[in-house]
């Protein structure tokens, strides 16, 4: 009986724990690696980075919209916009790629898919730039691209003395 409780204490806090990830973002990170593109690399081995840094971008950038879509989900109209919003600007991000690497994607050589994931995530971190303040905590101080923290679930200038 007490191996069955204890067992049972034991899977509820690692369920606890396990929700209680670490949510928070840096937007000092919100950019391209470009140390990791040297000329001392292979162009293979830079493809492959190229690659790895669109993935970072993007799985940040999803991350951000679960958290906002967690934080306003009683709010149906800023979740059912904001997702439409995400659609439109995969679109837009697609077709932006397509003006840029016009044509078939033999005739841009081996550096193709290096510069074309190098530009993915160029894109991908200013996204995640334009959520951010949905997310970020607001410390006094901070920069915003307009005098508003927060979002449509929360209009309010960030005070100077709040942190």
């Amino acid at each position: 009986m007490l191996k069955k409780g204890l067992f049972s204490l034991c899977c509820t806090i690692v369920i606890l724990l396990s929700g209680c990830q670490d949510q928070s973002f840096d937007p000092a990170t919100f950019q391209l690696d470009e140390s990791l593109f040297t000329s001392e690399k292979s162009q293979s081995e830079m493809n492959q980075k190229a690659q790895d840094e669109y993935k970072r971008a993007e799985k940040n950038l999803n991350r951000m919209v679960k958290t906002i879509i967690e934080k306003y989900s009683n709010n149906t109209d800023v979740v059912d916009n904001l997702q439409k919003a995400q659609d439109a600007w995969k679109q837009y991000r697609e077709f932006h790629m397509k003006s840029i690497f016009p044509g078939p994607t033999y005739v841009w050589g081996s550096a193709y898919s290096m510069s074309y994931y190098i530009e993915m995530s160029r894109v991908t971190w200013l996204r995640a730039r334009e959520l951010y303040k949905w997310v970020s905590p607001g410390k006094a101080g901070e920069t915003y691209p307009d005098q508003w923290h927060g979002s449509y679930g929360m209009y309010r200038q960030v005070p100077a003395g709040e942190k």
